[in-house]
């Protein structure tokens, strides 16, 4: 799974893996006028889809929490094998492993002169809802790959409910840290 760039005019949506990223696709799918590219290797950047320098330029990123995004994760490997539910599961995926959240904890986080592009974080649930107005675009974002449209998911969740998930204690901080810092967006 890798990570997705939705680009139009000086905005861009980043859809991370069990994060939006597929609803983030079909807006490129279903809508004229968007640039979308996936993370694959190092050189996805090479021709400046993302201008770092660029201060009219924003980066926004749907979250939700590790556990909600944990779920996602053991739903989707569920479906694919057979899972111990008497062993804990340990996520493979967190919101660190794509460029953006690299670049941003290493160039912008920590530093407060940063004056090229803003990179802001928002509610995934706002994506389909608020997005569209907040950013101008006449689109519909659709609610996509959700476990509420698969029947599937549904019975696989059930099964799961008492699968203790562990999630590293630094991700549940930085989330709950990121809610309460200047790069959250409340729409």
């Amino acid at each position: 799974m890798s990570t997705r760039f939705l680009k139009k005019n000086k905005s861009i949506l980043v859809g991370v893996a069990k994060n939006g990223s597929q609803a983030i696709k079909q807006i490129h799918f279903e809508n004229d006028g968007f640039e979308l590219r996936e993370q694959q290797g190092t050189d996805w950047n090479k021709d400046n889809f993302i201008d770092w320098n660029d201060s009219d330029l924003q980066i926004l990123i749907p979250v939700r929490t590790e556990l909600d995004r944990a779920r996602s994760e053991l739903l989707e490997v569920a479906q694919y094998e057979d899972i111990d539910v008497t062993k804990p599961f340990h996520p493979k995926l967190d919101y660190f492993q794509n460029d953006v959240m690299q670049f941003f904890i290493t160039n912008i986080l920590f530093h407060e002169n940063w004056t090229g592009a803003k990179v802001r974080f928002f509610n995934l649930d706002k994506l389909s809802t608020h997005i569209p107005k907040y950013l101008g675009w006449d689109v519909e974002i659709p609610y996509y790959n959700t476990t509420k449209e698969s029947s599937k998911k549904l019975d696989l969740m059930e099964k799961l409910k008492d699968v203790r998930i562990v999630i590293p204690g630094i991700n549940e901080i930085f989330y709950h840290a990121l809610k309460k810092s200047k790069y959250w967006i409340h729409i």
